[in-house]
């Protein structure tokens, strides 16, 4: 590669995928509608195959189903070369890589961090890669993640060397960002169907346990294969020091069960790992008082203090609802279903506009302020689905969207009214959106999960 073209072409369009971007959205839409996986805020790293998305295709998508929506900094994707030989880790110095459906901007700024950290990753590789393992999950990242812009990580020789160097360097510079890491590979390669089996659940359930010596041992004695295992031991390193949970196994298939031929496969699996879930009950509480003492100072005529809680949580730009009630009546509700600032700025902001800027209600009185109650719920990144019958009743929260007009209900609302499915898309439809009857089969529905907590007996 040129210094001056800074471009890392396709060299598998046509081949892995198809060539054609009509053909290749269409085909990676399809894959991610037919998954069973859900949208998941609490995943932080995956594990994905990169085979032609004929045989690996429906288990990648299982994988990229679970981030479908959401924002990061940066996804930094761990592949390796199959072709060329590289003593260390290559952390890619491209400025874009190309796929029919257009140019992925690299993350500069983080890849020359990681690039630092270690003698043994280094950025500079002359001439076309040659290589597919990073290139396939570029489609998939492009339809699910807006923005996207990737940091691509190639092993060249996989050791423990450049396994621990590139843990190391991901554990310090990812931390307190909203990073995605994605580690490419295939399990066993060209077994009759029986022995590819016990081979890749033996080998997944190693990983499960996160049992990174166990695996190392597993390869070195064939009792487990993986063409790219050392981005596999890279993110049980890695999922270590940042306290993530998994991975968990989201959907495991080999070529025999795509093709049918089961004399020789190849086994494909997709595996999520997750933060630990939210905010711990001490966390809560210290959010509700915030929100009180934020009203208190308000009324006094005094700046509103900061939140000063350390959970990663509230450095996330994320939806929020602030909810006042008195009396279990409502006294005041605003909030944004996507996030603009981070969590521990929106909880105040949100707080002071459903006291003093709900249009449905005078502003708030110091007199009211002893028996006001408080809620706040935390959304995820939107998902689209495909008819209200997919909506799940006092799990999902909804927006409907025609022609520019939007209603927006929060999952309490269906568990307080006792509403189903139809019953509650039709209420948000044509009483928050204001859509005709005649409109409902042309709107568009997407959901969200909220982590809601608040006063007791709120």
């Amino acid at each position: 590669m040129k210094p001056q073209e800074r471009v890392r072409q396709a060299v598998v369009s046509g081949q892995f995928y198809s060539g054609d971007p009509a053909a290749l959205k269409e085909q990676v839409r399809d894959l991610l509608a037919r998954a069973r996986s859900k949208p998941d805020p609490e995943v932080r790293g995956l594990i994905v195959p990169h085979a032609g998305y004929d045989y690996s295709g429906r288990v990648a998508a299982e994988a990229y189903k679970t981030v479908q929506g959401r924002k990061f900094d940066a996804v930094v994707v761990i592949a390796f070369l199959h072709r060329i030989f590289l003593p260390g880790v290559l952390v890619d110095d491209a400025e874009y890589y190309e796929t029919p459906l257009g140019r992925v901007p690299v993350n500069q700024e983080l890849a020359r961090k990681l690039r630092v950290f270690h003698p043994l990753l280094q950025g500079k590789f002359d001439g076309r890669l040659e290589e597919h393992s990073l290139e396939v999950q570029l489609p998939f990242l492009q339809e699910v993640i807006p923005d996207l812009k990737i940091v691509p990580i190639f092993f060249g020789e996989q050791d423990l060397r450049n396994i621990t160097a590139l843990a190391g360097a991901l554990a310090k510079e990812i931390k307190g960002r909203n990073v995605l890491v994605v580690a490419t590979s295939d399990l066993s390669h060209f077994h009759p169907y029986g022995t590819a089996v016990k081979k890749d659940k033996g080998l997944i359930a190693m990983l499960e346990r996160g049992d990174f010596e166990a695996v190392g041992k597993a390869s070195v004695t064939e009792k487990a294969e993986a063409c790219g295992m050392a981005p596999l031991l890279t993110m049980l390193k890695l999922s270590k020091e940042m306290g993530w949970k998994g991975p968990a196994l989201l959907r495991y298939e080999n070529s025999g069960d795509v093709t049918g031929e089961r004399n020789s496969v190849v086994g494909y699996a997709a595996m999520a790992f997750k933060r630990e879930k939210g905010l711990g009950t001490g966390e809560k509480k210290a959010i509700v008082a915030y929100v009180h003492e934020v009203l208190k100072v308000a009324l006094e005529g005094k700046p509103s203090p900061a939140l000063k809680l350390g959970a990663d949580i509230l450095d996330e730009k994320r939806g929020i609802f602030v909810t006042l009630k008195i009396k279990k009546r409502l006294r005041g509700c605003i909030g944004q279903i996507v996030g603009q600032t981070p969590l521990r700025e929106s909880v105040r902001d949100m707080a002071l506009a459903a006291a003093f800027e709900d249009p449905r209600f005078p502003p708030l009185t110091l007199r009211e302020l002893g028996e006001i109650t408080v809620h706040v719920s935390f959304l995820t990144v939107p998902a689209p689905v495909k008819s209200f019958k997919d909506i799940r009743p006092g799990t999902d929260g909804i927006i409907v969207n025609h022609g520019g007009r939007k209603g927006v209900y929060l999952p309490e609302v269906a568990t307080e009214t006792g509403w189903d499915a139809e019953t509650f898309f039709r209420s948000c439809a044509l009483e928050k959106a204001g859509l005709r009857e005649s409109e409902l089969g042309e709107a568009t529905i997407e959901v969200f999960q909220t982590e809601g907590f608040g006063d007791e007996g709120d």
